[in-house]
């Protein structure tokens, strides 16, 4: 048995391993035989499946990555029920902002979210909207502190949502599925070596790669790239077509040709018109990535050696001639020990590298469905706690915007740690929160502030929409100051009212907690 493994192949599961078993396929000389009507009924058929598929499509689902919709509406039920102050910091004056403030032009998540709040604020800006925003998720009418409550348990979503838009966006680009857009194409291209090809109009010039043929042989007789049958068409001629010393029949049993094909440019119309009416049946609309993989191991099944070269049915000596007594196949010649001799024919590689492409985007297009899926459900579990918030009651969080002073402060601590880092001279000591910009100097005033360290860190501000907002005690009006001094990236700086601890129990009196979910 002689494997030949397929350089051209795009799939691991087809590398079309035309796999010739000489124990079963050997031909041996049996010139005392005749090709009889329906020999290459099984060849004829597996070809016009291919053919058939250049007016359906597979049956892959592309994810559409400009559709937004969850995402964005998420934000605007986030930003409907934010305080006045937050949607505020979106705006320079009465105009929304293009860029983010400098305040936060560092922070890495202010601005990868940066245009979708912007688009989220300018589509909830009036009452009117906001309204709408609220009755469609069932919030219409909830108070200032459900809106508090809501907005809490919103914002966990909302970056969740945003996350997995901007995955599909990154992992799911439109180049992932080109095969796909372009697969009617590619078949066609293998079937009539034109991308717009069709049965009724054949391109004579093109159905066969080389110039001029003299004869069924000069046109059914080659190796790779460079075999004259270059398309599907051209297979199914010289497997089907009437020679002059032929069979009428050699594909469908008991038909008639008023053709004789001597291979004569001008003769492929008329005799591909008696063959294409056997052929044309309609296919699936839809066709599943397999189905082409499918067909090639139908193909490579049909295939048989003499030894030394490959051949399409059927061969019974000398040559792929169109006589009856002889050939009336394809011959790949080298095809026994030469995978190129058959990979490389123009319609097999075409049709090999898209059978390999489908089954890798029928992959892709489940796995960006299934995120798609998960950010509709996000939708669906904000709307349904915007329900729920119209019958909350009890402690709550109230969210305020922190004081200017608080950025002061932040500026005047940058300022502190600025001095510590310059009263540095040694290299080595230059470590926390600090930088030594010399890369040659090992003393001197080297030692400055790592800003960017710091904002990585988030020292300086906090990241996110929670960013600038402190909880406030409902019962005192009293702002709580937090117990961390620095908010990491990541950390959001609010905390949360309760008064009952699963697992625990009612607590002695209300306690602001952190959450993973503020």
């Amino acid at each position: 048995m002689t494997v030949m493994t397929s350089p051209l192949s795009g799939s691991s599961s087809l590398t079309l391993n035309f796999v010739i078993s000489l124990s079963a396929l050997l031909v041996s000389n049996q010139g005392d035989f005749a090709i009889t009507q329906g020999a290459n009924n099984a060849e004829f058929d597996a070809l016009c499946r291919i053919i058939q598929l250049t007016k359906s499509k597979p049956a892959i689902t592309k994810p559409d990555n400009t559709v937004t919709t969850e995402p964005n509406a998420l934000q605007r039920l986030t930003l409907t029920v934010a305080p006045p102050e937050w949607r505020k910091l979106l705006k320079d004056g009465k105009e929304y902002r293009k860029t983010v403030p400098d305040a936060h032009k560092d922070d890495n998540v202010w601005k990868a979210r940066w245009s979708s709040w912007i688009t989220a604020a300018k589509e909830s800006d009036s009452q009117e909207q906001k309204d709408a925003t609220l009755k469609l998720a069932g919030a219409d009418g909830i108070t200032m502190e459900q809106k508090a409550w809501l907005r809490t348990a919103l914002l966990p979503l909302a970056e969740e949502a945003q996350a997995l838009q901007d995955k599909l966006a990154t992992d799911f680009p439109p180049t992932k599925f080109s095969a796909v857009d372009t697969a009617q194409e590619t078949l066609k291209a293998a079937v009539y070596d034109a991308a717009v090809g069709s049965d009724s109009a054949l391109n004579a010039e093109k159905l066969f790669k080389a110039g001029s043929i003299a004869n069924i042989q000069d046109a059914c007789e080659g190796e790779g790239e460079f075999h004259p049958t270059s398309t599907v068409v051209a297979s199914i001629l010289c497997l089907c077509a009437k020679g002059s010393s032929g069979i009428e029949g050699a594909c469908v049993s008991r038909q008639t040709y008023s053709q004789t094909w001597s291979t004569i440019k001008t003769d492929h119309q008329s005799a591909w018109n008696e063959i294409q009416n056997h052929c044309n049946q309609p296919g699936p609309a839809k066709f599943p990535a397999s189905k082409l993989e499918e067909i090639m191991n139908r193909i490579k099944r049909q295939l048989h050696t003499d030894g030394t070269n490959a051949y399409l049915w059927s061969f019974l000596q000398t040559n792929c001639d169109g006589n009856s007594g002889n050939g009336i196949c394809v011959k790949y010649t080298n095809g026994h020990g030469t995978a190129t001799a058959i990979y490389a024919m123009p319609w097999i590689a075409k049709i090999m590298t898209l059978a390999g492409q489908l089954p890798q985007a029928e992959q892709d297009g489940a796995a960006a469905a299934a995120i798609a899926a998960t950010i509709a459900k996000l939708k669906q579990t904000a709307y349904t706690l915007a329900v729920a918030a119209k019958s909350t009651t009890g402690q709550h969080t109230t969210i305020v915007q922190a004081s200017p002073t608080e950025t002061d402060k932040q500026k005047d601590e940058k300022e502190k740690q600025k001095k510590q880092c310059e009263i540095i001279k040694q290299k080595e000591e230059c470590k926390e929160d600090c930088k030594w910009d010399s890369t040659t100097e090992n003393t001197g005033d080297h030692c400055k502030v790592d800003g960017e360290e710091l904002t990585k860190q988030g020292k300086y501000g906090t990241s996110g929409p929670s960013a600038g907002y402190i909880a406030v005690n409902p019962k005192s009006s009293k702002p709580v100051k937090r117990k961390n001094k620095y908010i990491k990236q990541g950390q959001k700086a609010v905390c949360e009212w309760i008064d009952f601890v699963d697992g625990t129990g009612k607590l002695s009196k209300p306690d602001c907690r952190s959450s993973s979910i503020l």
